[in-house]
């Protein structure tokens, strides 16, 4: 497989995640995202035991819910009439929502139509179905009732939307879902089933029905909490979101000029066969699947920075991993000291169909930022998992990576309660070397004028806060001016802030963020040719540019 550069990141978990910057954030200052059920989604007193044995009830009360509303969205924005909206699965408006914001990232969004772009999505639960397919709401299914919860639906009305003509496959191997569907995007762009391709998975906890089934299978931690490699380990802890990322191949990434978060260098599945029991993991195949990727990557496993673990915190899945991890990575000859492990699952719970690609963003953001990333919750190593023996540590802060570590790899692990694994190598993009250690050494072109649109007039004002956050973090206002006028789509509802200097812009920023100063509506419409105009003032003779106007084709 030629390597494959992650292009573009869209994300939306708990915690208040909303964009690759609030993600890292989170990650690398050990911020929780469990909280206890929120009140709008059920009264989690009504289907709360403490006893596990009590039939119908539940006995957990608390998971990692998104912070902003699942069913918020705006349908006009993708042409949906609210209609049709209004009964939608939103895992389907999560997954259009934050591929967009995925796109954007990228600089391509509004650019894609019509192009040979796959789209490869990971989903598990079944909870819109649920809810809408009791005989009580027989009498109000419509037209739009059969699609609105179809797990078909999640990958091909993004398709649909947005006019791509790619492969478009919704994967369902429950916890290792999206992981699978990335290999099998980075696979279609390999083989030419598509230039490009986005990639991900989506979970929304709609329903205490399915806490009620897993706490009967006996998978959930009582207190709601991925407990990754505790000695306290007693189950996994339910979480929610949406994370996509932008796929396409690195040589097309550099021609493009585009901002690389990592390299992937290989990828690859199996399954576990046969074990004591459908859901007990097979440490043999997943030790056999990492060497196998690691090999068609064309890596030594000593070379591996950093492995992002499945980690769900359960007191068989945890010992099986990390001895597959140990002696694939850890114990290997030409490792001098312990490879460092975590999982994500601590912060924001196991995500199930969303949390192979939680791993994936999470790697790529360590790597772009040459850190390596913190696990949130430990008090003490579980006593079953042999660390000095497997050659491991856990990554309990954060750390940044030696500078002599080049380029920095990590391996990110996963699998599903029903035996699939899925394994994936990312690595540090290293510019070719004629251009390296130049970074931005080419200055941005002076626009002079910051650009911001959207579909509404809320929506400008939202964005334009999200600039001035973007600025504080320290984004130069040159490029940004940049990539806002070359890179973002453009929308009717817009304004624009001339600048010379930091300040001023912030301040225009943020007092037109609170409501001040006017917004534009405008119609606008592409030609597909250039359009010539001629105003009529200060020609060089009279009728000017009659002859072109008249002219065929003109």
């Amino acid at each position: 497989m030629s390597d494959i550069a992650i292009v573009g990141i869209g994300c939306h978990y708990a915690g208040g995640i909303e964009s690759p910057e609030t993600f890292w954030d989170l990650v690398a200052n050990k911020r929780d995202g469990v909280r206890d059920i929120p009140p709008e989604r059920w009264d989690w007193r009504r289907f709360y035991d403490a006893d596990k044995r009590t039939p119908a009830y539940m006995y957990v009360k608390r998971g990692a819910f998104l912070h902003s509303d699942p069913w918020a969205f705006d349908p006009d924005f993708f042409g949906i009439s609210p209609r049709e909206a209004a009964g939608m699965d939103p895992q389907q408006r999560l997954v259009l929502q934050t591929a967009w914001e995925a796109f954007d990232d990228a600089g391509i969004a509004g650019r894609i139509s019509g192009s040979s772009l796959g789209a490869y999505i990971g989903a598990f639960t079944t909870d819109q179905m649920g809810l809408v397919s009791t005989p009580q709401l027989a009498p109000y299914f419509d037209m739009h009732t059969a699609g609105s919860a179809s797990y078909t639906m999640i990958s091909n009305r993004l398709s649909y939307v947005l006019n791509l003509v790619g492969p478009a496959i919704t994967v369902d191997t429950a916890c290792s879902s999206s992981l699978v569907a990335f290999h099998l995007a980075c696979q279609g762009i390999a083989n030419g089933d598509c230039e490009m391709a986005i990639a991900g998975g989506v979970n929304v906890m709609a329903q205490p029905q399915t806490f009620v089934m897993m706490c009967k299978g006996g998978f959930l931690a009582t207190d709601g909490r991925s407990k990754a490699f505790d000695a306290a380990a007693d189950g996994y802890g339910r979480g929610e979101g949406v994370g996509m990322v932008v796929l396409k191949k690195l040589d097309a990434a550099q021609r493009d000029g585009d901002r690389i978060y990592a390299v992937v260098k290989a990828t690859g599945s199996n399954q576990d066969g046969r074990t004591t029991a459908i859901t007990v993991p097979n440490a043999d195949l997943q030790e056999q699947l990492a060497k196998e990727v690691a090999q068609r990557a064309g890596i030594s496993p000593h070379d591996i920075t950093y492995v992002e673990a499945h980690g769900t915190g359960t007191p068989v899945g945890d010992p099986l991993e990390l001895q597959a991890i140990g002696h694939a990575y850890g114990a290997v000859d030409g490792r001098v000291e312990p490879l460092g492990v975590g999982s994500v699952k601590t912060q924001l719970g196991h995500t199930e169909a969303a949390s192979g690609i939680a791993s994936v963003i999470k790697a790529a953001l360590a790597i772009s930022h040459r850190t390596l990333p913190p696990q949130y919750w430990l008090e003490t190593p579980n006593p079953d998992i042999a660390f000095d023996e497997l050659n491991l540590r856990l990554q309990l802060d954060a750390e940044p990576i030696d500078p002599q570590i080049e380029p920095v790899t990590i391996a990110v692990n996963g699998f599903g309660y029903g035996g699939t694994n899925a394994h994936v190598i990312l690595q540090e993009y290293q510019p070719p070397q004629h251009t390296k250690g130049n970074g931005h050494a080419r200055t941005p072109r002076h626009y002079g004028v910051l650009p911001i649109s959207a579909r509404s007039e809320q929506a400008v004002r939202d964005l334009a806060r999200g600039f001035v956050e973007r600025i504080a973090s320290g984004t130069d206002p040159g490029w940004l001016a940049e990539a806002a006028w070359t890179r973002r789509n453009h929308h009717p509802y817009r304004t624009g802030f001339p600048f010379t200097d930091h300040t001023d812009l912030v301040q225009g920023l943020m007092e037109f963020a609170e409501g001040a100063g006017p917004i534009n509506r405008t119609v606008t419409s592409k030609a597909a040719e250039p359009v010539f105009v001629f105003t009529g003032m200060g020609p060089q003779w009279w009728a000017m540019a009659r002859g072109l106007l008249e002219a065929e084709g003109a």
